[in-house]
This record gives C-alpha cells, sequence and structure tokens, in this order.
C-alpha cells in the first residue's frame, strides 16, 4: 500500500511536469499559443489539461486536446487531435492545491514562454490523503517545470528535496 501510494503521488507529478513540457513544445510546434488549464472544486477533485484553442474544461472527458501536428507530404485533417489532461480519477488518494481554482498558463509560440498573468513562478503541490508525503510542481517564468519531493516526506520517484 505504501509503495502504491508513493507511485500514485510520482505519477501525478511526472503528469503534470510532462504535460507542461508539452504545453510548450506545442505552442512552437504548432506557431500559436498554447493553454494548459487547472481545476479543482476541492483538493481531491481536480484536473489539469493543454489545448490550443482559448480555453478547455479539463472536467470533461476529451476536452483538452491539440492538433497533431502535420507530417511532410500528408494532408492534415483538422479533425487529428492529440487529448491531453489528466484528472483525480486517474490518482486516488492523491490531492492538488496550488493558485486558485481556474487558473491558466499561457504559453506562446515563439519561445514557448508563459504570457499569462499569474507572477513569475507558480507551484502546485500534491500530496497523500493516506500518509503525511507529497510533492511540489513549480513553473517559472520561462515556462520551465520543475518537481521536488516536499520537505519534512520521505524522498521517492528520483526527486530531489524541495
Amino acid at each position: 500500500v505504501d509503495t502504491l501510494d508513493k507511485r500514485r503521488i510520482t505519477n501525478a507529478t511526472k503528469a503534470l511536469v510532462g504535460q507542461v513540457q508539452q504545453a510548450r513544445s506545442f505552442a512552437v510546434l504548432l506557431n500559436q499559443p498554447v493553454t494548459m488549464e487547472f481545476r479543482y472544486t476541492d483538493g481531491s477533485n481536480w484536473c489539469f489539461g493543454v489545448t490550443d484553442f482559448d480555453t478547455c474544461d479539463c472536467s470533461v472527458a476529451g476536452s483538452c486536446s491539440i492538433a497533431r501536428p502535420a507530417l511532410p507530404g500528408v494532408v492534415k485533417d483538422p479533425l487529428d487531435r492529440i487529448v491531453v489532461q489528466s484528472s483525480s480519477a486517474e490518482f486516488p488518494n492523491v490531492t492538488l492545491t496550488g493558485v486558485a481554482n481556474q487558473a491558466r498558463l499561457i504559453f506562446e509560440p515563439t519561445r514557448g514562454v508563459r504570457t499569462d498573468a499569474l507572477g513569475p513562478d507558480v507551484t502546485w503541490s500534491f500530496s497523500s490523503t493516506t500518509r503525511p508525503r507529497g510533492t511540489n510542481v513549480r513553473v517559472n517564468a520561462i515556462g520551465r517545470a520543475s518537481a521536488c519531493t516536499s520537505s519534512g516526506g520521505p524522498l521517492f520517484g528520483g526527486l530531489g528535496a524541495c
């Protein structure tokens, strides 16, 4: 049970870091702004997702998606999209806290840097509802995500202490 608990927090952390990296990369690749939406009604009911539309509702399955990049010499189907979202349903007993509900990270297409108004550094925290442990994910002003194990908790998932 302890190992499963650690794995859920680690996987949720990796999902968030990975989606931030995807959002930055897709903004440059598609040459258009890409938005990452966060929603939560409480710490245990949360979601986040990435879209190249103005906004998405990550609480609706399949709502957050990105256009699949065109391959050279292949006609692109505008309906060919990649769903990029995660939610608390995938990570039982893992809570998410951070910026207020419905926060949006926006990445610009030239260099993939953040253009939102959330401040230079934004941090979200994952924690276990069953054990005193957790992780922090920080997204800096240029859009780079980093993760660490919350101070006082055991190290896991290859993450260093915050």
